[in-house]
């Protein structure tokens, strides 16, 4: 019997993972802007180098890319506040 039951849930579980792409698919991401914190002052290399893709990558994404500039986001305390 328990083997009976356990081929149900299998199959249940592959049925629910082969509808499960559709649905990720026919999400729109990102569908806010995109943000790049660069943790170092402005007119570095990882600012230039970030400014420099930002306009590629918001091409290939369709959606706006920012830039941001932030010292001291190395921190822990920093980190946690950029992340929301």
């Amino acid at each position: 019997m328990t083997k009976f039951l356990l081929d149900i849930l299998i199959k249940a579980l592959l049925v629910g993972c082969a509808w499960m792409p559709a649905a990720v698919l026919a999400q729109d991401y990102p569908s806010k802007p995109v943000r790049i914190i660069v943790p170092w002052p402005p007119s570095g290399n990882v600012d230039i180098t970030a400014r420099t893709i930002a306009p590629a990558l918001s091409e290939a994404l369709g959606q706006q890319v920012i830039v941001e500039n932030r010292a001291g986001v190395r921190s822990a305390p920093q980190q946690s506040r950029n992340l929301r």
